[in-house]
């Protein structure tokens, strides 16, 4: 082989896409020989769950088809103790995440023992931004999506009315795995406008949520970010609202609008999106 050639074969190999290819298959089959044609429809969602999410850094097509084989659970008791250990594991570490961010911020939301140039620096350190591809990368979302749905608004809406508690539980630890954010996306980044930025989308910046593709990219964002909210009048001037906007220009966070007029709802006051033309200038 020619010098050339090798480089343009070592080239093409760099930059060839990511597949499974038959390991979804594969996976699907080991499993139906394990646990049975009556969990066919579970087994065939959860392995379909994880591969969207699966990627390069998590192993080959043999690994997924290991981790697949060995990590679904098809035993009812043996599903609800996953459950109860997933919820319990993510409500400690959003439980500690909260109390850090809390202690990082209190002596810069809080007046009378100010440290110019120190609070400041404290409160916008964020002690989770990679925390969402963290637990993809260690296989704890991967676990969480073979065995359980993440069921879209619209199924939630129909049929969350029918569900039991344990429905609602599962439902809740499968939506802390939202889309899975290539690092090299935010990394090349310019400026993170969000516009509307919505009470719901400032809450989740502020405290690090990230059930969604956009609060996902925030997290591991490490560009300018430029907000312009937009909602009811009566929502934006509410206590929690406007801590959230502290906490956020805290990080060092632009703000644009709202202006005040008449909204959507029928409100007139501030909360009126900025004009598009303002924003992007």
């Amino acid at each position: 082989m020619t010098t050339a050639t090798a480089s343009a074969t070592a080239t093409a190999d760099a930059v060839a896409p990511f597949t499974l290819a038959d390991a979804p298959t594969r996976a699907i089959a080991n499993l139906l020989a394990k646990h049975g044609e009556t969990q066919r429809a579970a087994i065939e969602a959860g392995v379909a769950r994880v591969a969207a999410r699966w990627s390069a850094k998590d192993g080959d097509a043999a690994a997924f088809e290991d981790f697949c084989t060995k990590h679904f659970v098809s035993d009812a008791a043996e599903r609800t103790r996953l459950l109860a250990r997933l919820e319990s594991a993510l409500e400690q570490i959003d439980g500690h995440l909260y109390e850090m961010r809390r202690t990082l911020r209190r002596h810069h939301d809080l007046r009378g023992d100010e440290f110019p140039g120190v609070d400041d620096i404290l409160a916008q350190f964020d002690p989770s931004p990679d925390l969402s591809e963290q637990m993809y990368k260690q296989k704890v979302a991967h676990l969480c999506l073979l065995n359980f749905a993440r069921p879209t608004l619209a199924i939630m809406l129909a049929d969350g009315p029918a569900w039991n508690d344990a429905g609602w539980a599962a439902a809740r630890v499968a939506q802390n795995f939202g889309p899975r954010i290539p690092v090299d996306l935010a990394d090349r980044a310019d400026l993170l406008l969000v516009a509307p930025a919505t009470a719901n989308i400032l809450a989740q910046f502020a405290h690090g949520l990230a059930p969604d593709f956009l609060t996902s990219l925030y997290l591991v964002n490490r560009a300018p970010v430029l907000l312009a909210p937009a909602m009811n009048g009566k929502m934006w001037l509410h206590a929690s609202t406007q801590a959230n906007v502290a906490a956020l220009r805290a990080r060092g966070h632009a703000f644009v609008g709202p202006e005040e007029g008449m909204q959507a709802c029928g409100y007139e006051g501030v909360g009126r999106l900025w004009p598009v033309e303002g924003i992007i200038a």
